[in-house]
């Protein structure tokens, strides 16, 4: 049995939480990609139990590295581009007036889109691409880790990433690895709100023995989570820290 106790560290602590997502082509021999996601303070949700749900949910900081534009965000790009157009260099009158508003309130951002990175840019230089870590107003807590459970009873897991891997996902029945075996799950693709795409997440609902999942990150045992065409790795650093403090807390409610 798993027992909750706090201990208290006298400097903050990161917990770190490494997702590998995998890509391969069928009979291909080329070698996986691998990805670290860190699952990095402050905790986004604390753990909370209003005495039938229990929720907490964590943030993830994807690597800094350039990631591929989705077709869906080259498509709002030119859409955007065509109403900036349309703004600066269309004639004085209702239709101009139009496209500048429709411009204005257009939040490329909240699609995982991003204009120049924080650092070492001139104006010249900037351009759209895929949010990363040094990229202008990438807010830490867009890609998270969440949680809820009805105790005893389900548990589901949602990840929620700016990846082509979670656009491409099919609803339907999974296997989740652990250490102790295999848990069957119902993996589903949910979108993200205010008429947009992204973010979107993975969910993946477990009806008996879901606990085990958090039992799995706070003995610092990696879970495997299945997408369209990769697995994706979590792991917690076996360290006593704030995040597993609240995972043991989770775990102890929803068991």
């Amino acid at each position: 049995m798993l027992r909750y106790s706090v201990k208290h560290i006298g400097q903050v602590a990161v917990a770190v939480a490494t997702i590998c997502v995998s890509y391969g082509i069928a009979g291909s021999a080329q070698a996986a990609e691998h990805v670290t996601y860190r699952l990095t303070q402050p905790v986004i949700e604390e753990v909370k139990f209003n005495g039938i749900e229990a929720r907490a949910a964590f943030a993830l900081t994807p690597p800094d590295v350039e990631r591929p534009l989705t077709d869906e965000q080259l498509d709002l790009i030119a859409d955007y581009r065509d109403l900036e157009d349309a703004c600066r260099g269309g004639r004085p009158g209702p239709e101009t007036d139009d496209a500048c508003a429709k411009r204005d309130t257009t939040n490329l951002r909240e699609s995982g889109i991003c204009w120049g990175l924080k650092q070492h840019q001139s104006m010249a230089e900037m351009e759209w691409h895929a949010c990363r870590v040094s990229s202008n107003e990438y807010d830490l807590g867009s890609e998270r880790l969440t949680f809820a459970c009805v105790p005893g009873e389900k548990l589901s897991l949602s990840l929620e990433v700016f990846q082509d891997e979670v656009e491409q996902q099919d609803d339907g029945s999974a296997l989740i690895k652990l250490t102790r075996g295999t848990l069957t799950t119902q993996l589903s693709r949910v979108t993200g709100g205010k008429g947009f795409e992204y973010p979107a997440s993975l969910r993946y609902e477990f009806e008996d023995e879901g606990a085990l999942v958090l039992r799995e990150l706070y003995d610092g045992n990696p879970v495997v989570l299945p997408t369209t065409s990769s697995t994706i790795r979590i792991r917690v650093n076996d360290s006593n820290t704030p995040i597993r403090d609240e995972i043991a807390q989770l775990y102890a409610i929803c068991k």
